[in-house]
């Protein structure tokens, strides 16, 4: 599953940082919370986020380009 959204991943990690960067900020834990577990939650966070980038987005675009394609 993760080999197949790896494209997805890519392309909403940067997303994902900025989302709980601002996160840590808006809250004001960046001194509360380990700078290891902001980056386990960022991994998370663009795994999850790329998946369902996956399934949502890159997916249904693939199977109708080739569907155009093959017409």
């Amino acid at each position: 599953m993760a080999g197949d959204a790896s494209y997805s991943i890519y392309l909403s990690h940067p997303f994902a940082i900025g989302a709980v960067t601002q996160a840590v900020l808006l809250f004001g834990m960046e001194g509360i919370i380990h700078p290891w577990l902001i980056f386990l939650t960022i991994v998370a966070v663009s795994l999850i986020g790329g998946v369902i980038a996956y399934y949502i987005l890159e997916k249904p675009l693939l199977s109708f380009t080739k569907g155009f394609i093959k017409k």
